[in-house]
Parts: C-alpha cells; structure tokens; sequence
C-alpha cells in the first residue's frame, strides 16, 4: 500500500515548513528567577548597611553626649538648677533614636524624659562629676536608652523601600513577558485550538489563519501543519470514502492517497492488534521503517506497554464523531522518546478483514508550551503574592482579573469572589467612591495612562490607612487597551516617621538657632561653610548669606593662619578639639578673643566638623577688671589707712594754730601775767603780729588742716562701701559732696584742671524723700562729671569754657537730676552703645567703658530708677536720672 511518489505527494499539499525562529520562555523565566534572588540579596545587605550605619551614628551620638552634655549637667546639678537640667535632658530625647534619658542625684531620680522600655533598648550611664578646689566630686549620673528596635525598624523600612522599588521594576517585566506571551502565543494558540474543536472531516473546514504577519516561528509552522493536516485529512477521509464505495479502485491510487497524508497514519488489523500499514509520516515519527512496522504489536508503541488497540477501535461505529473529537495519546518512538499526538481514528473493512486507521498529530512542542505558560502564570501569580502591598490588575472592560494575597488580607476578600466583577460591585466600598474609581479605571484604560496620588483608604480591620494608590493602564500587541494594573501601598508608618522626623528637625533647627555660641558647619575637604547660625553674625560680623557657600580662606576670621593650620591638625588627629583659643578678626577688622570646640562628622556622605565658637573678650577684660578692682580695693585700703595717720598730724597742727592763737592774744589774763613776769608787752607784740602778718598765716594754716580734714573725711565716707544702706538722703548734700570730690580727684587733675570748670548747681529744696544709697548715688555722679571733664579735655580742638551744670527738680512720683556740659557731644551711634560694658570713646588705657553702665545698673537695677542721655554732635550732653520718691510712713503715736 506504499505510494510510488510519496515526496511528490506532500509536495502537493505545500511545501515542507522548518521552524526558523524560536521562542525563549525557558530562559526568561530563569532570567526572572535570578533577578528576584538578586533583589532579594540588594535589599539584604541594603537592610545591613542602613543598621550598621545607624548604629554607628548612636555610638557617635552617645559618645558626644559622654564629652559634651555630662559637664553641662553636672554644672546644673551643683547649681540645683533644675529647670536648666529638664531643659537639657529634653534636648538629648530629641536626638535621634534616644528613647529615654534621667539624671539621678544621691537621692534618686530628679529629672526624667521620655519613655523607658526594658528591652531592645541600649542603656549607657555617665557620672556627673564637677571639680571643686581641683578635686572631682560625683554629683550624680546621666542615664540615657537608646532604642535599638527603632534602629531596626529604620534599617528594615530602608531595605524594603528598596525591595519595593526592584519589585515593581519585576512587576513591570513580569506583566510586560505576560502580555508578550499572550499577545505572541496564547491567543494564537486558542485559535488553533477552536479550528481544531471545530474541524470535521465530514464537512468542509475553512484553513487556519491566525491574526497576525507571517514571521516563520513555532506557530507558523503549527499553522502550516494544520492546514496541510486539515487538507491531507480531508483528501484522505474523501478518499477512504471514495475507497469504500468504490473498492474497485487500484491500489496505487490508494497507497498515494494514503502515503500524502503529512501526519502519521497507521493501518491496525482489529482483531490481531498488529500493524498492517503505516504511511512515510508515521516512520518519521516513530523513527521506525515500514518493514518494522509491519507485524509490529499496537502495544509496542506504548510507553508502559499497554495495548492502544482500545483507544483506537472502543465500541463505537460513529467514524464521524470519534473523527470530530481527537484524543491525546502518548506514544514511544524508537529511541525511547515519548511524544503527545492527537489522534483521529476510523473503522472500516478490506477485503473482509476488518481495520482501524488512526491518524496522529504530533502535539509534543504544543503541550510543552501550553506546560510552560502554565507555570509562568503560576510564577506570575506566586511573585504577585510574594509583593507585601496590594496589587491587583483589570482587563480593558474594567472587571477584576485577578490581585494578590496582600490585597485578599488588605480588604479582607477572596479573589475568587470578585474576578469577573467591575469596582461597581464591590459592597465594601462606598458607592460614591464605586463612581469615581469606575470612572477613573475607564479613563486609564482608554487612554492606557497613569494615575498616581496619595488619599485615604479603609481596609479590613476598620482603620483608614492612608495609602499610596497608582494604577496604569498598558496596551496589547495591536495597540488597543489592554487593561490596567493597580499597586496600593500602605504609607502610614512612613507619613507618621516624616511628621515625626520634620519635628525633630524643627526642634533642633529652633536649638541651632537660638545657641549663645556661633555655630558652623564646615565641609573638611574644601574648608567651604555649609551652616551657620544667627550667632555666627553676632560673633564675626559677616552675615550668614556671606558664610555660607565661601570657604574659610576667602572670610578670614583667623588672625594667626598657623592657629587654624594647629586647629586643623589636632582635628584630624584625634576626631575633635576642646576649647581652642585664638584671636578672631571680624568683619569690621576688630580682633575678639574666642575659644573654639569642634567635632568631625558625616553629613550626607561628605567628612565635615561642626565649630562651636565662644567668646571670651569680655569675659577676659572682666577678670582683667576684677585683678585692676583688688588692686584698687587694696590701695583704697591703704588710702584709708594713710587718711587716718595723716589726721593726727592734721589735728596737731590745728591743735596747735588755735594754742598759738590763744597764747598770743592779750585778753588772755595767763599771757598778760607771763609777759609782765618776762617784761614783755602785749600790746607791742600783737602790733609786730599783724604788721608782719602772722595772724594771716596762723589763719590760713587753720582754714587748709580743716580743708584737708573735709577731704579726708569723705574720702573716709565714700569707701565705707560695705556699710552702705538704703535711707532717706538729701540728694542736695549728695551732689555737693560728689562736685566736692571731683575737684579733688587726682586723675582728672592730670588731664584737665577741673578748677577751670565752670560748675553751676540748681539745687530744689523741699524735695519729696528719696530712698537712695549714699556711697552708690555719689559714684554714679562722680563717674558723670569724670566722662564730662574727659570729654570735654580730648576733644580736638579742647572746649574753651567748658561748662557743667546740675540741676535738681521733682518730678511726678520721682526725683530728677540732670547733668549737663557743653562739650564735643555724641554721634547717634555712640549714644545707641554708651550705656553697653566695656564700650569707650577714649585711648586705650585711660578708660574701662564700665562707668556708665555700671551706674545704668546703680540707678536702674539698684534703685529701680530711669537714666538716659540727649546729645547732639557740637552741642554738648545732658544725661537725665530719675529716682522714684518714697512716701515715708508716719511714726506710730
């Protein structure tokens, strides 16, 4: 029954296809594979950095803690400074991942911030030590919990984020291989499978054409082979039929008939189960020649050696069902290799002899696809549940295709009961946001774009989270809409961590800010400022918009280079420096002495210290000024002293004026009788007396002890300072007594003659009383008329008739007095700063710049009085002092 032409034959139905282009879905899926391991592996070790980092930064933090805050608290501890000590152990709760902080006394805990926990915690306590007489002296301890589930939370959320951000990034591969496959294989594949449901050889089947160009791949192939199967098929049912109703026909044009057919054909006596005939196709597939076949048992061609002789002949005479609906069989070839074919059969008889044909399609490469796509969506499926946020993905008429296990857990659903159904028809949701979220899925996909907002979603445990939500729409391989994919990501945790580091950072900008000290950031590899704070402009004088961005060579605040070139040095060697003193030059040229701390750190990425700086200027000219002070202290000791001795002379030389006086003066009986015993005149003396004039100079004598006794005297009184009291004064005598003891100071005496300044005094009597202390109202005046006598002797040229005058009035509730000169007067920006320590006018070493505001301190803290001055350039100053009258409460009957 073989065919004499059988290549001819085939070549009939269409040339013989090979397949040129092969699909590669095995190797994309270990493609895939290996890129979630190696996601998984980036955000491993990314979770591991992030925590060892963060736990660097607290060892760092707890280590400046240790150096820095300890001696502060100790301070505050001696101090019994107890809001201080709350305020800084605050500040170390603010700090970042420091849970808890306490300090303890010897009594117990004084001061407490924030929450302690027993577990997860890192817990570190310093000793308060301050140094008394240059001995230590613990006050108490610093405890401070640091909250390492906070640090791993962070790490983790870190490594997430990460994991996050690659998971999409497969989604979106993911999808876009699954929307390959379908647009490439799977839709095509369910084409072929239709014809094939609807082929029949018993009616006229329409060729097999798929909706896409020609590209020579599997499916072309499969293609061709259908309808070279659906035309062999055909032609042979049309000859087996044209065979049994005309048996008379030849045995060539059988065997050609059957030998054309392209899928294997085998011939089986029904009764024997041995192969009769088999056309060229099946020796290809069974790698088999025909003289093999022949002869051959049916179940030799069964892979576990059972007889297929009841799947090819079951108790069926219906030839036109069984060939409607083919069967898959496995079958071996020769080699060992089991194939999937397809098989249609027949029943019909030859010669009396009754035969099954069975004709095979091979559908080994068909199967293994279909195996493969299965398992890719099974993997799709299992990377989807893997994704801790809800993801879920709609078809182009809006229902439901399926989501993922975070999504199920999210709303507390099953996919099972809503896959097929639109939003509209999801009950757990509120119609109005049913609507919008239609209306928007409707826009997406027809436009296959992208929306993406944050807003609040209630989920299953009755809690509104608030969410990331973002859909996209994507397109098939004819560009029509396809669908949309949707990701819900639950961003609670992280909104709460952004609230709660924005206030941290807020606190800590409001610290940096309102810091005393000037405080800069400094990036070490090119000395270039990237913070400064609002002290920064007081201590330099160059403003922060200066600062910032410029390096430290382009603002030079270092008078000596080799200072920072030390500075620099020490830093490096040991991390940080403490309490660095130099000369800092500021903005206007003037040099400030200041001592500088400073630490390395790391911000973002880069190796940067932090500067504290400090200003010391004036706290060294009032030491300078206090060392100046015992030393007048001491000498106005020693002047008081020297006033005592030099009294008794001056009381001996009075003493002995007024016995010269009395012993020479004739109406004295004792002198008249020594002089009549000596034979003396009275009358002759007292004439030689005044014609020389030695009553003048016994007068003049007397009148200058009593001066110098006066001098003394108050002298005496104004450095009783520590006998000083708040009483009723006559401010008159006050004012005389100081205009007394200025024209008796000896340093105004060197620079100016204050005898050639013209002192008018405008003294009110009937005042009302004034509480006042004497010695301090008497520096205060004394300290005007010193700065007035100055002034008035340096200015260029010196004032001709210099004028100073005192005026006394009462004014409502209070007593003025006004002091007044005519000389060179005050620029507006002298008088904004003559009441500030330590400022002056004068040459170095002539003043300290502390006698105005220490009398602004006399008058308006010691006595709860007003000073101020009015000055015009060339017009002379007035200074005005006001002190508030008393109502003297009479005595008690």
């Amino acid at each position: 029954m073989q065919s004499a032409h059988p290549r001819e034959d085939r070549a009939a139905n269409g040339p013989i296809m090979t397949v040129r282009a092969s699909l590669t879905l095995r190797l994309l899926k270990r493609i895939l594979l290996f890129c979630v391991a190696f996601t998984l592996l980036l955000a491993g070790w990314r979770v591991w950095w992030e925590y060892h980092a963060a736990m660097q930064s607290v060892q760092e933090l707890l280590t400046v803690i240790g150096n820095t805050t300890t001696k502060g608290l100790a301070a505050s501890l001696w101090d019994f400074n107890n809001p201080q000590i709350k305020l800084e152990v605050e500040g170390i709760t603010n700090f970042r991942y420091i849970r808890y902080a306490a300090v303890n006394d010897t009594f117990g805990v004084l001061v407490t911030s924030g929450r302690r926990a027993g577990k997860d915690v890192l817990d570190r306590e310093y000793p308060l030590v301050v140094f008394r007489d240059g001995k230590p002296a613990t006050v108490g301890a610093l405890h401070v919990q640091v909250d390492l589930a906070q640090v791993d939370r962070q790490a983790l959320k870190t490594g997430l984020e990460g994991l996050l951000s690659n998971a999409g990034l497969l989604l979106l591969v993911a999808a876009l291989v699954f929307w390959l496959t379908n647009t490439l294989v799977s839709r095509h594949l369910a084409a072929i499978a239709a014809h094939f449901q609807s082929f029949n050889l018993s009616g006229r089947s329409l060729p097999l054409t798929l909706d896409r160009p020609f590209m020579g791949d599997e499916l072309d192939v499969l293609t061709q082979a259908v309808n070279t199967m659906q035309k062999g098929l055909a032609a042979f049912y049309g000859q087996v039929m044209e065979a049994q109703k005309a048996l008379s026909e030849t045995s060539e044009r059988y065997h050609a008939l059957f030998g054309s057919v392209s899928d294997p054909v085998l011939v089986v006596d029904r009764d024997t189960g041995l192969l009769v005939e088999c056309n060229e196709a099946a020796e290809r597939f069974f790698d088999r020649t025909r003289e093999q076949f022949l002869g051959l048992p049916l179940r030799a061609l069964h892979p576990s050696g059972a007889s297929l002789m009841d799947d090819l002949s079951e108790a069926s005479s219906d030839d036109a069902a069984r060939a409607a609906s083919p069967r898959e069989v496995s079958l071996l070839a020769a080699g060992g290799e089991v194939k999937l074919a397809a098989m249609q059969r027949s029943l019909f008889e030859l010669d009396g002899q009754r035969l099954v044909l069975g004709v095979f399609r091979d559908i080994t490469e068909r199967k293994a696809l279909e195996q493969l796509l299965a398992e890719q969506l099974t993997f799709q499926q299992t990377l989807l549940d893997t994704i801790p946020y809800a993801v879920f993905y709609k078809g182009r008429d809006t229902r439901f295709l399926g989501c993922n296990k975070a999504y199920e857990a999210c709303f507390g659903v099953r996919r099972e009961d809503f896959v097929g159904r639109r939003v509209l028809d999801l009950e757990y949701l509120p119609m109005e946001d049913r609507r919008n979220y239609q209306a928007e899925d409707e826009g997406v996909i027809a436009s296959v774009g992208r929306v993406q907002k944050e807003m609040p979603i209630p989920f299953a445990d009755g809690v509104v989270h608030q969410t990331l939500y973002s859909v996209t729409g994507f397109r098939l391989m004819d560009g029509a809409p396809g669908g949309l994919i949707g990701v819900i990501v639950d961003i609670t945790d992280r909104k709460q961590a952004e609230e709660d580091l924005r206030q941290s950072e807020e606190k800590f900008s409001r610290i940096f800010e309102m810091a005393p000290e000037s405080i800069t950031f400094v990036r070490l590899s090119d000395s270039v400022r990237i913070a400064a704070n609002a002290a920064f402009e007081t201590v330099t004088g160059y403003s922060r918009e200066e600062a910032i961005g410029a390096s430290v060579q382009e603002l030079v605040t270092w008078d000596d280079a080799a200072a920072r070139e030390e500075f620099l040095r020490r830093l490096g060697e040991d991390g940080s420096v403490k309490d660095f003193e130099f000369l800092l030059r500021r903005a206007d040229g003037a040099l400030r002495r200041v001592v500088s701390s400073a630490k390395l750190v790391t911000i973002a990425g880069e190796q940067c210290y932090v500067s504290i700086t400090h200003d010391i200027t004036d706290e060294r000219r009032m030491q300078e000024l206090l060392i100046q002070s015992e030393k007048m202290m001491s000498v106005g000791s020693l002047a008081a002293g020297i006033a005592h001795e030099i009294n008794n002379p001056l009381g001996i030389m009075h003493q002995a004026v007024q016995n010269l006086i009395q012993r020479t003066s004739p109406d004295q009986k004792k002198n008249q009788e020594t002089a009549a015993s000596l034979g003396l005149d009275m009358d002759l003396l007292q004439r030689y007396v005044k014609a020389r004039k030695l009553d003048v100079f016994l007068e003049d004598i007397q009148v200058a002890a009593q001066r110098a006794s006066g001098i003394i005297r108050n002298m005496l009184n104004f450095s009783r300072r520590s006998e000083s009291k708040c009483t009723v004064c006559d401010l008159g005598h006050i004012i005389e007594q100081a205009v007394f003891l200025a024209s008796s100071d000896y340093d105004l005496k060197k620079s100016y003659d204050f005898k050639r300044i013209e002192i008018s005094l405008d003294l009110e009597t009937h005042l009302s009383a004034c509480l006042c202390t004497e010695t301090e109202i008497e520096q205060v005046l004394l300290n005007l008329l010193r700065n007035a006598a100055q002034a008035m002797s340096m200015c260029q040229p010196p004032t001709p008739d210099p004028r100073i005058g005192i005026r006394l009035r009462a004014g409502e509730g209070c007593v003025r007095i006004e002091v007044a000169d005519n000389g060179p007067g005050m620029e507006p920006e002298t008088q904004r700063k003559a009441f500030e320590p330590f400022y002056t006018t004068k040459p170095p070493g002539i003043g300290t710049g502390l006698g105005l505001s220490v009398s602004y301190f006399i008058i308006t803290k010691g006595h709860g009085g007003r000073m101020w001055l009015d000055s015009l350039p060339g017009r002379g100053t007035t200074f005005f002092i006001e002190l508030p009258a008393k109502k003297l409460e009479a005595p008690h009957a």
